[in-house]
């Protein structure tokens, strides 16, 4: 709470506040009052790693206007768990945070590599991360942001490939299209979509 009311006296019309342990969604409306109180504004990513918070992730998403994203902290949840902080003993909970974030319509943000020495890792991790639905991945040391970008930037391959899928499915006359041999339905084209889109934010498309 004191940490909550100096960020309110500062009073930031923008940026992200990570609040760590978010366990319910009780948390984050008690921060979005505290903050509006002194009239800041600041998104918030919520930090999912506990037990009680993997549990409340859906909740905790949808909370507040404010929520940006959410946050797997894997190391902190391993150790509860008395687990390695590897993708097998971890599965369930890191599905449940993408699956929660994506419901929302927020960030799903992957636990940072904790070999800051080794670039090639982090984006193993990434992409990895990338492939179970992560949107994004923390990054601990500015040396992480390359590879991570890397991971989450498609192609210019991919972006190629994406756009014939989404103009193939424009094209379609009944919702529904071959290309390659392969079928184009709505959820297809929708996934197309947003390679599309990430890569044009990135400017290979």
């Amino acid at each position: 709470m004191r940490d909550l009311a100096a960020v309110a006296d500062l009073a930031p019309g923008r940026g992200i506040l990570v609040m760590p342990k978010v366990d319910d969604a009780e948390e984050i409306r008690i921060a979005e009052a505290v903050l509006a109180e002194g009239g800041a504004v600041p998104r918030i990513v919520a930090l999912i790693e506990t037990l009680r918070g993997v549990q409340a992730a859906p909740a905790i998403a949808a909370a507040s206007p404010l929520v940006a994203g959410l946050l797997f902290g894997g190391v902190d949840l391993a150790a509860e768990l008395g687990v390695e902080v590897a993708e097998e003993p971890l599965r369930h909970a890191r599905a449940r945070v993408v699956h929660a974030a994506h419901a929302a319509g927020v960030e799903a943000m992957d636990v940072p590599c904790l070999d800051v020495r080794a670039p090639a890792v982090t984006e193993d991790e990434a992409r990895a991360a990338r492939r179970i639905g992560f949107t994004g991945k923390a990054a601990i040391h500015p040396v992480q942001v390359g590879p991570i970008h890397a991971a989450f930037t498609p192609t210019p391959e991919e972006a190629a490939g994406a756009a014939r899928v989404v103009a193939a499915y424009r094209d379609s006359d009944g919702g529904l299209a071959v290309l390659d041999g392969r079928l184009v339905e709505r959820p297809v084209a929708r996934r197309a979509e947003r390679v599309l889109a990430r890569a044009r934010a990135a400017g290979v498309a």
